[in-house]
């Protein structure tokens, strides 16, 4: 099963790569490509945690969530660098947190 997951993880950074996807779309977008890759393989996203910025720190804006319907702001542009890495289970979206 943990090679179903990766699997479809690469998958959907693929399915970004491939998509119509391109500068001057919003934030959002990356979100419902995205969500719309899980669903289709029966997985939900994460919603608890999101891309983000890489400029002087490390997490900066843009804020960039991974599932759909988000409501991300902002529009991409040439130079902007920022992460995808989503999080993806099997059944629901929500996540636990550990004590420790």
């Amino acid at each position: 099963f943990f090679f179903f997951k990766q699997k479809t993880a690469y998958e959907m950074l693929r399915s970004l790569v491939g998509s119509e996807m391109c500068i001057r779309d919003s934030y959002r977008e990356v979100g419902n490509v995205i969500g719309k890759h899980a669903a289709d393989k029966g997985l939900s996203v994460v919603r608890s945690y999101t891309g983000h910025g890489v400029g002087h720190f490390f997490h900066q804006a843009p804020n960039v969530p991974h599932y759909p319907n988000n409501k991300a702001s902002g529009v991409m542009r040439p130079g902007h660098i920022f992460t995808i890495e989503p999080m993806i289970n099997q059944g629901t979206w929500k996540d636990v947190t550990w004590k420790d």
